[in-house]
């Protein structure tokens, strides 16, 4: 729910800045150009250990999915339609944020429900699925399919994470991949863990913000 009057963006606000490759998900360019499909978004604040909050700058046409949980405030015409994961009884639902006006851009915000980091995670031509912690869902860019899922530590356990499964999805026709983004949020800081085969790590699973799908949940042997 917006505001009477939707405020204006800080006038602090840097730039705004390209979808980046975080470290997590780099990977080779194929030999098919990205289609610039995406809008462009800057993140501030969260140096004095409270909330970061992320901008979209959209174009004409341009659109954002928002978790209605993080939407913060909008534009007055930005068009907000109701997204179709509404139908699924778990996981975040998102929203639609369009531009379908004459200003050449308008803006929206969202931020997490807690203090804590906003971190972007590309999701590129035949890259694996990410799962995101619901919790941890703040907003996505691009032709993505959600699909809510259930991880569980082996069978007949108490440790599971309701998680929602990000998948990037071709466009037009002919299917093309184009680029799509994952924006995640979690309190204090995200600190990203690289496993190779066979490799594992222990952690609590309430620290887990998100994870490529094949990485698996095992109870420790120990104590």
């Amino acid at each position: 729910m917006f505001a009477p009057n939707a405020p204006n963006p800080p006038a602090d606000l840097p730039q705004p800045q390209a979808p980046q490759n975080p470290p997590a998900v780099r990977q080779e360019e194929e030999e098919e150009e990205e289609e610039p499909s995406e809008p462009t978004y800057s993140i501030f604040g969260g140096n004095d250990g409270g909330s970061q909050v992320i901008q979209f700058q959209l174009a004409s046409m341009q659109y954002v999915m928002l978790n209605q949980d993080s939407v913060l405030y909008a534009h007055p015409e930005v068009r907000v339609h109701e997204g179709y994961e509404s139908r699924f009884l778990t996981g975040p639902k998102f929203d639609y944020y369009e531009h379908l006006g004459n200003q050449p851009s308008i803006y929206c915000g969202a931020g997490g429900p807690h203090a804590g980091k906003i971190l972007p995670i590309v999701l590129l031509k035949k890259r694996v699925p990410l799962l995101v912690q619901d919790d941890c869902c703040l907003a996505n860019t691009g032709f993505v399919i959600r699909e809510p899922v259930c991880l569980k530590a082996g069978t007949n356990t108490e440790h599971q994470l309701q998680m929602t499964r990000f998948t990037a999805e071709p466009s037009g026709w002919p299917p093309r991949m184009r680029g799509a983004s994952v924006f995640v949020q979690s309190p204090g800081c995200i600190m990203e863990t690289n496993l190779g085969p066979n490799e594992s790590l222990h952690v609590y699973t309430s620290a887990i913000v998100a994870l490529t799908e094949g990485v698996t949940l095992q109870v420790p042997l120990t104590s």
